[in-house]
């Protein structure tokens, strides 16, 4: 039988492993946002944890902690620019499909 230490260490380190890699993710859709390019998102799942986090993973969570809180403080300046943009989307949508504002083409060559 496996001692509980060892599952709980391991239970963990594949919590850290998968927050990890959401962190990674959702770096990427903030830096793709800011360079134009689309991103996929996915759907984040809980971890079930029952054990306290283990000693010696402590300071790998310490620094995933920080990593998430940089993020966070990027998070008000995308959110702004994808409104700009859509606001942008929205006003240019609706203006080229205005009756009222078709386009005119004046042909100069005589």
């Amino acid at each position: 039988m496996a001692d509980p230490s060892e599952l709980a260490h391991t239970a963990w380190e594949q919590a850290l492993d998968a927050l990890e890699r959401d962190l990674e993710q959702a770096e990427e859709i903030i830096d793709r946002r800011e360079s134009g390019q689309a991103a996929e998102i996915l759907e984040w799942a809980v971890p079930d944890l029952s054990s306290r986090l283990p000693a010696a993973l402590v300071e790998r969570a310490t620094q995933l902690a920080a990593r998430q809180r940089v993020l966070i403080e990027r998070l008000p300046d995308a959110i702004a620019a994808v409104r700009r943009q859509s606001a942008v989307t929205t006003k240019m949508s609706r203006s080229s499909h205005s009756p009222h504002q078709a386009s005119v083409y004046i042909d100069t060559i005589a």
